[in-house]
């Protein structure tokens, strides 16, 4: 006699997302479930399930959320996917950190304003801000930070 899996129950929101509410969730959000012995991403399961009629999903390959809901376990929400497919759906989603919202930025926004409107030398502002060379041309161009110097 196996071991009694635990039933699955989840809310349907104003989205159609599928909000599972008997699993707990990871760090990142998502749910989790043991299957076979091993602890696996519930929307994963859900997947293999209805479109792979149980099989493992490709080498490689990633199950994405349409919704961008990682609780979300409808299977008309989700897709499979390479990771760069899962890359570019966070970058066109705007769910990318970026600019000061990225744990690694030396700059703030007044600081890229700064740098963008100032008439010293580029090799000054990259010894004054501690940056490279390179992305100071790159904010002169806006080619990044383009959050904030899109209106100057």
């Amino acid at each position: 006699m196996g071991a009694k899996s635990k039933i699955i129950t989840w809310s349907v929101d104003e989205n159609g997302c599928h909000n599972c509410t008997s699993h707990q969730k990871d760090k990142n959000g998502y749910t989790v479930l043991c299957f076979n012995g091993k602890r696996i991403k519930h929307h994963r399961h859900v997947y293999s399930v209805h479109y792979l009629s149980g099989g493992e999903i490709p080498n490689g390959m990633v199950v994405r959320h349409k919704c961008d809901n990682p609780n979300c376990i409808n299977p008309q929400h989700l897709d499979i996917g390479t990771p760069y497919d899962n890359s570019r759906d966070r970058v066109e989603r705007k769910r990318q950190p970026y600019g000061t919202n990225n744990g690694r930025a030396k700059l703030s926004d007044s600081d890229v304003l700064e740098i963008y409107n100032s008439p010293i030398s580029k090799v000054e502002l990259a010894n004054n801000f501690g940056i490279s060379l390179c992305q100071i041309y790159k904010i002169k161009r806006k080619a990044i930070w383009k959050h904030v110097t899109e209106n100057c």
